[in-house]
């Protein structure tokens, strides 16, 4: 996409030479570009329409349950340490991905879904003994960091039962079938 964008970058300047030049020379060839110009540069464009509908498009498959307030944070937590998204990572030197967050909390916090739906994976030989929640429509969330676990693969669950306990930090991510969702409005 970038090198599309390059294109139609160098295109646009190209063109905008061109017409430069043209508007610059007294000959017939700007009597003929001269009322273009002006059709174009008076004529009122749905600008805003089509970038709305456009964004519209663009923005993610909404989440499976009727209002987003229903989704509630995880855990009581001291502070967002990293958020989603991409970020520079210093150690290699290069930019990298986040697909969740990672909260600082205190030690043996009880972690709760954020929404109802039945135990996945638990996985505690992982270092970061993870929990994986299906809550329906491809609707995933991964909890990773516990120090304890209490729930079993298979297991219906609702949004009061507590997943485990954590230690100093939790992952959380959300993920839907097309990838990672930023969770940051559960956040906030």
């Amino acid at each position: 996409m970038l090198g599309s964008f390059k294109r139609r970058l160098l295109l646009v300047i190209v063109l905008v030479t061109i017409v430069g030049l043209i508007m610059q020379s007294g000959d017939r060839s700007r009597q003929a570009v001269e009322p273009v110009l002006r059709y174009i540069m008076t004529t009122d464009y749905p600008v805003e329409e089509t970038l709305g509908r456009w964004f519209d498009r663009q923005t993610v498959r909404s989440l499976p349950v009727d209002n987003p307030a229903l989704l509630k944070c995880p855990c009581d937590f001291v502070r967002v340490e990293r958020h989603y998204g991409w970020h520079w990572d210093t150690d290699h030197y290069r930019q990298g991905f986040f697909p969740g967050i990672s909260l600082q909390v205190k030690k043996n916090t009880p972690v709760y879904p954020v929404f109802q739906g039945e135990i996945s994976k638990v996985d505690p030989q992982n270092p970061q003994r993870q929990i994986v929640i299906d809550h329906g429509q491809q609707f995933l969330s991964y909890y990773g960091g516990l120090e304890q676990i209490m729930v079993k693969p298979g297991e219906r669950i609702e949004s009061n039962t507590i997943l485990g306990k954590t230690g100093d930090r939790l992952y959380f991510e959300i993920r839907t079938e097309e990838g990672p969702v930023d969770p940051h409005s559960i956040f906030q």
